[in-house]
């Protein structure tokens, strides 16, 4: 019998990189006897055997005071994480995305003498491209999810690897066709409650003002894995008729002729399954104002940015639930045409990105476990 293989340390604080990570530890359990991993994630992760130092429901959050607010939180899976790294040392750390804790993470592992490969490496061609020499400091390998990050890197003289989208080995393929019967248009508020409560009750009030123009109209909301039933439906406006989707959320999208969305990693799932959308985001405003004068990018939905134009209007703070939105909203419920545009050009994506991403992060972390 050999023995087993040093554990890997993972931390996946948010409800898609949880998603992804678990895809990766689900190949690493088929292709290593006895793997182990302790850090942080949410109900995919666990699932996977992960022995959860923190988990991703409380540590998902963003912005400036939400992250205050949850310091404590923040703080014990930190230190505990580094004490475990000191007690039970790892083959190398895994870490997605979440640069705010990461990036301290990772320079912490880094004098440990601890190989760190960062996956999904933080959105620094958006903003805080300084980001970029930690990453080449302190991480032994960069895995990305975009084939223009690769170049992003390299022109910065840093090494990157495309490994594909984690998402394309997941989605069902889209429908040949929109579906039929009355219109059914999906919610979907985000992952963080910061962002749920910014957004749900605007997407609320776009739902009751839709229905007394387009009666027929069914609205189906989608709860992210990380946040319960009851945090979601406190905000939608007293008498609002909803369906709440807990079964299979990817086949109950296919359902959908329109979906309202936080801008985030939802974007692409509807893009590439040829659902049409409309994206709204609202921070907190100080957060705005500092995020406005750092960001770099005309759109901030992901979809938009690599299709280089909004494909799916979007509508930033303010603008967000304002008469701007609802008449955009109420034109895609009118118009199957220009829905079907929309999902003809969304589903365009599925040519820029291409999948097996697990299975390349699996084979990178095997070369850890076997030294």
């Amino acid at each position: 019998m050999g023995m087993a293989p040093p554990p890997l340390l993972i931390v996946a604080a948010e409800a898609s990189a949880d998603l992804h990570a678990a895809q990766a530890v689900r190949a690493l359990r088929a292709a290593v006897p006895g793997f182990r991993c302790y850090g942080v994630g949410g109900p995919a992760l666990r699932a996977e055997g992960l022995d959860p130092l923190g988990r991703a429901e409380e540590l998902g959050v963003m912005g400036l005071w939400e992250v205050l607010r949850r310091l404590p939180a923040i703080k014990r899976a930190y230190d505990g994480i580094l004490a475990r790294v000191r007690l039970e040392r790892p083959a190398a750390a895994l870490l997605l995305d979440y640069p705010g804790f990461n990036f301290r993470l990772m320079k912490a592992l880094d004098a440990l003498g601890v190989p760190v490969v960062y996956y999904i490496c933080p959105q620094v061609w958006a903003w805080h491209e300084g980001r970029v020499d930690v990453l080449a400091r302190h991480a032994a390998q960069r895995l990305v999810i975009f084939p223009f990050e690769e170049e992003f890197y390299r022109k910065r003289g840093v090494e990157a690897r495309y490994v594909g989208h984690p998402l394309l080995d997941v989605l069902p393929p889209p429908s040949p066709d929109p579906p039929d019967g009355p219109l059914r248009v999906g919610l979907f508020p985000g992952s963080r409650n910061s962002e749920v409560s910014r957004l749900l009750p605007v997407f609320g009030r776009l739902a009751m003002a839709a229905l007394s123009r387009f009666p027929e109209t069914r609205f189906v909301l989608f709860p992210a894995p990380t946040l319960t039933r009851d945090d979601l439906l406190r905000h939608l406006p007293k008498g609002l008729e909803i369906e709440v989707e807990e079964g299979d959320r990817h086949a109950a999208m296919r359902t959908l002729h329109l979906a309202l969305m936080a801008s985030g990693t939802i974007t692409l799932e509807a893009a590439l399954m040829g659902v049409p959308g409309l994206v709204g985001y609202r921070v907190n405003p100080l957060t705005y104002r500092l995020l406005r004068r750092k960001v770099k990018v005309p759109h901030i939905a992901i979809v938009n940015l690599l299709l280089g134009r909004a494909v799916f209007p979007e509508f930033l703070q303010d603008e967000c639930g304002g008469a701007a939105m609802e008449a955009a909203f109420f034109d895609l419920l009118a118009s199957t045409r220009r829905r079907e545009e929309i999902r003809r050009d969304a589903l365009v994506l599925r040519t820029h990105l291409r999948g097996g991403a697990a299975s390349q992060v699996a084979a990178v972390m095997r070369q850890y476990l076997s030294e």
